[in-house]
Parts: structure tokens; sequence; C-alpha cells
């Protein structure tokens, strides 16, 4: 019936620490912290009590991670004017957080670089680790540090973290100390917090059965799906959780040209007309675009 399916699934399954008490009260993941302050319907359960949280610590050093940084950072006034949740928004405004650490287990070289620190500096005018304009509210980037276990009865009440130190390697170029894997040393912290955000990125079980990777990304070469022709992947579901809206928005628009090129190069030929297609659509009522 088609002649060409695009896979665009995304990637919507949070990858998890997978350490000791990551199931504790008060200790969440990204994806359902930013689906509780955008109101996604999937995350209505879910309750940040801020009213009775000081310090938190937050796990990775994505884009994500420092968007809740500054959602938990920003005035609550300053966010009426945008979709934010009523919920979230009245939790914001009750909220008694004074401290945030935005944890990571690579050094500043090795983090990726962003538009979102800039929003992140901007909330302090200045560097981390300084008052931020909301009275009491400080936050810190922290480095060579990786959690192994959430510590409490039952609620969060500490980290358990390792030190962490880069591995040794050659550097010729600049992008080799980017990439400079990191291991574990035999020092142990723990520091004391309140609420535990993990922001690992995101993976797929919806592969479908097609050769992926390890996060689940579809084998592609161009957004073709390797060995099946006339199959398709584009955005998360083809290269990861990785980038912004505006490289998923160009790699979309690789991929329709790239489908264009196939039908026009006869890579792909059409077996039905457009018009039977859109009768056959209308006969069946099958809402298309």
């Amino acid at each position: 019936m088609h002649d060409s399916v695009v896979i665009a699934t995304g990637m919507t399954k949070p990858r998890l620490l997978g350490i000791p008490g990551e199931g504790l009260l008060g200790s969440f993941n990204a994806a359902q912290v930013v689906g509780w302050y955008n109101g996604d319907s999937q995350y209505k359960d879910i309750t940040l009590n801020l009213n009775c949280v000081r310090r938190v610590a937050i796990i990775g050093h994505g884009n994500v991670a420092l968007d809740i940084a500054r959602i938990f950072l920003k005035t609550p006034n300053l966010l009426e004017s945008t979709d934010i949740s009523e919920n979230a928004l009245r939790a914001l405004r009750n909220s008694k957080v004074e401290e945030i650490d935005i944890i990571g287990r690579r050094g500043p070289l090795q983090r990726p670089m962003n538009r979102l620190f800039t929003l992140l500096k901007d909330l302090s005018g200045r560097s981390p680790q300084v008052k931020n304009p909301m009275p009491s509210k400080t936050w810190s980037l922290q480095y060579f540090l990786r959690p192994q276990a959430i510590l409490g009865r039952n609620c969060v009440e500490s980290l358990e973290l390792v030190k962490t130190s880069l591995s040794n390697g050659e550097v010729k170029l600049p992008e080799d100390l980017k990439r400079m894997p990191v291991h574990d040393t035999s020092q142990v912290v723990r520091i004391p917090y309140d609420m535990i955000i993990s922001c690992l990125g995101f993976i797929t079980d919806q592969n479908f059965g097609l050769p992926s990777k390890p996060s689940g990304a579809v084998l592609q070469d161009g957004g073709r799906v390797t060995g099946y022709p006339g199959l398709y992947v584009c955005g998360w579901a083809s290269v990861g959780a990785v980038g912004e809206l505006a490289s998923t928005i160009q790699n979309a628009r690789n991929l329709a040209d790239g489908i264009i090129s196939d039908f026009e190069s006869r890579t792909l030929s059409l077996t039905k007309n457009p018009g039977e297609l859109a009768s056959y659509f209308s006969k069946n009522h099958i809402k298309h675009t």
C-alpha cells in the first residue's frame, strides 16, 4: 500500500542511573520533571513537593539538566507568561529550594557546549556558584563525580559519589580532549540532598526489530534504513537523543530531500496514483494529510 515509510518515533524512555536507591521518594528522572512542568498528561500524577526541599542534585550536564535548573531558579513571576503547567507554577511559588548542584562525571572541557549554559549565566549575571537574583538561591556545576548510590530510609537523604579522573591518552587535537574518557578513583564522598533528578538522556525500545545501536537508534545511512529499501528513519530515532529542536528539524528536511531524490532517480517508484490513494482513504474513512 505504501511506497515508503518513515520511522519518526523519537526516544521517550529515560536512561536511568541504575544505582541503589533510585526508587526512593524524592528521586526523579528528567522525563518525569519535564513532563510535570510542561503539563504532559502522561505525568499528571507526578508531584514535586518543593516546599520541603532545600538542596537538589541534578545529574548530567546536558541541555535538559540545565533547563530543569533554569526552571527551578527562575523567578516564578517570570514564568507566568509561559505555557508552564499551573501545578508546577504553584509548586515553584512555594518552593524552599536554596541550592542546586548540577553534577557530571567528566570535566569542564568535556562538558557539552550549549546555549542553555548561557541562559543559566543570565540568571545569576555572573559565573556559577554565586548568588542568584532570587534571594537565598545558589547553583553550581560539579565535575568529576559519578553517582553510585542514593541513600535514605524512605526518601532521599544523601547521594554517594565516586570521584573520577581523566584517563591518560594522547591529545593531538582539541577534539581529542573533549572525547577523553574518565575512570573511577578510590575516593568516595557523600553529600546531603533532599531531591535527586537524573538527566542522562533518552533511549527507545521501539526499533521494530530493525538493526540498531545500543541506544536503540536504527542503523541508517542518510536516513535510509540499512537493508530495507523504501524504509526511512529521522530525528532521534535515527541518531539518538542528541541535539536540539533546530538540528532535528534540519534532519527531517534532509530526509525529505533524500526521499524525493530517491523517487526522481527511480530508486523508489510510485505504485499508486496519488489520486487513487486519496480516493482509497476517503472511501475507507481514513484521515490523512
